[in-house]
């Protein structure tokens, strides 16, 4: 209610502590810490912030991006369970990455590589003439 009555008052108060912290170095969130070089904030709350901005911007798009999975420890393919440890894929979608990953290798075996873009690129650089010489 004091806010609401005296909205000018302490606007007035808040700005003007805010830059005499600034230009005292101070962290302008907590007033306590030691800035951060070039920055307004200490450590402590330069990470409370990035984090709230995070959590606003997933809120406002409701998308979670592979950055902010990776931050928040979730897999980065469904982006909704958590990450095995050491790996960025939920045990399920590693599950289905292995089993991709070992049909793609089947089929490289089948296909002895005959169709792979090296292949082609080593036949034109050393393509020999009729002759047995380059």
């Amino acid at each position: 209610m004091y806010y609401h009555n005296n909205k000018t008052h302490c606007s007035t108060v808040t700005k003007e502590r805010r830059e005499r912290l600034k230009s005292e170095g101070i962290c302008v969130m907590c007033g306590k810490n030691k800035a951060i070089p070039e920055h307004i904030l200490c450590e402590k709350c330069r990470n409370i912030q990035l984090r709230r901005d995070r959590i606003r911007r997933m809120r406002a798009h409701k998308k979670i991006t592979y950055t902010d999975a990776v931050y928040m420890g979730l897999c980065t393919q469904c982006k909704k369970e958590p990450s095995i440890k050491g790996k960025r894929l939920c045990q399920k979608c590693y599950d289905k990455a292995m089993i991709g990953i070992e049909a793609m290798h089947a089929a490289n075996r089948e296909k002895k590589n005959k169709d792979h873009i090296w292949r082609g690129l080593n036949n034109t650089t050393f393509l020999k003439d009729e002759k047995g010489g380059k």
